[in-house]
């Protein structure tokens, strides 16, 4: 005679296989937390332009000061970095490009020997972008459907 043996109670359930590996549970448990770090980003980053925005200054602390707002995609008239664009350390990323990413396309850029096309991984998505840059002076560089990535 076989016995099943259902728990219920204090958070616990078992009763069968949920079909979710240890592994997936866990790589599942570590996107929750990088999803809620993005959050908290996103939230400062709209946080820092709402100060910005009442208090009429351009800059936050000793952040490098981009140049006047441009199209997306491109570097305005004086060749300046649009304002809008976010400071990652290295570059300056627009639309969709999140700072870990434009990173890695700043790094990939100069180890490509500034090609005009290479390929960044994004640790935000997970995925491999073709990079197209126009080398110019700032370099502007595009990838996906919304990420730009200025290059000074």
């Amino acid at each position: 005679m076989t016995f099943v043996v259902c728990l219920v109670g204090f958070g616990i359930a078992g009763c069968g296989d949920s079909g979710i590996s240890e592994a997936e549970l866990e790589r599942q448990r570590d996107d929750a937390a990088q999803n809620a770090r993005q959050e908290a980003e996103i939230k400062a980053l709209h946080r820092e332009l709402r100060e910005r925005k009442e208090d009429g200054s351009t800059t936050s602390g000793s952040r490098p000061e981009p140049g006047s707002a441009g199209e997306p995609g491109t570097a305005d008239e004086t060749g300046q970095i649009p304002a809008d664009a976010r400071y990652c350390g290295s570059a300056y990323g627009a639309g969709s490009a999140s700072c870990p990413f434009v990173e890695n396309v700043s790094r990939d850029y100069y180890a490509s020997g500034q090609s005009g096309s290479f390929s960044s991984y994004s640790p935000t998505t997970g995925l491999t972008y073709t990079v197209t840059c126009n080398g110019s002076s700032p370099t502007v560089c595009t990838a996906g459907r919304a990420a730009v990535i200025y290059i000074p």
